[in-house]
């Protein structure tokens, strides 16, 4: 066997941790930042498994604690948050929520299904039978002031080319329910799940 000299041995162990250390550096348009998110299959539907936490320009932490983000994700505005899904992801568009909701068995009961099993409040635990996991990440109101924590609300988008405000909603869950209804504001900040692109 060939025997290789110790210097050589040397240049490439620095070589290997340089390219480690070179790929540990992010950038914030780099898609390697949106590395390492769970995801889960329901039904044929392929959605993150956790809240996003993309640090976008005007993006929030609950109570602007980094702790909240950490836990629950960023809260955004409206129009952020038609752009911070990752390449190959989007806001969900409001028939991607009918379909999620029908399939957790309807609106009546599928608030308690989607959510976590812990949760800040233990009276407002979910089941999580299909590891959507959903956590209540709070909103914040477009004045500046935070609403519950105990609040679930994500954006989603209504899949018109238009892409106006009027014609989206959120999806909001409560002890057992989930609903989509209107938004008072596209400057309110919510919580965002992105879903996988359709085939």
């Amino acid at each position: 066997m060939k025997k290789v000299s110790r210097n050589v041995t040397r240049v490439a162990v620095v070589a290997i941790l340089t390219g480690v250390l070179m790929s540990c550096t992010t950038n914030p348009d780099d898609d390697d930042e949106f590395d390492g998110y769970k995801t889960v299959k329901i039904g044929r539907q392929v959605w993150m498994a956790e809240n996003l936490n993309y640090a976008s320009k005007s993006s929030t932490c609950y109570n602007n604690d980094t702790i909240n983000c950490n836990k629950y994700g960023r809260l955004y505005s409206f129009e952020e948050a038609t752009k911070v899904c990752p390449p190959g992801w989007r806001l969900p568009k409001n028939a991607d929520w009918d379909t999620l909701i029908t399939f957790a068995g309807g609106r009546n009961i599928a608030g308690t299904k989607l959510k976590a099993k812990k949760e800040i409040d233990p009276n407002n635990d979910g089941t999580d039978d299909f590891g959507f996991t959903a956590l209540l990440g709070g909103l914040q109101f477009s004045d500046g002031h935070f609403g519950e924590p105990e609040t679930g609300i994500w954006w989603s988008s209504s899949g018109e080319e238009s892409d106006r405000f009027e014609d989206h909603f959120i999806m909001g869950l409560t002890k057992t329910t989930a609903i989509l209804e209107g938004c008072g504001s596209p400057q309110n900040k919510h919580s965002v799940r992105c879903i996988k692109n359709d085939n």
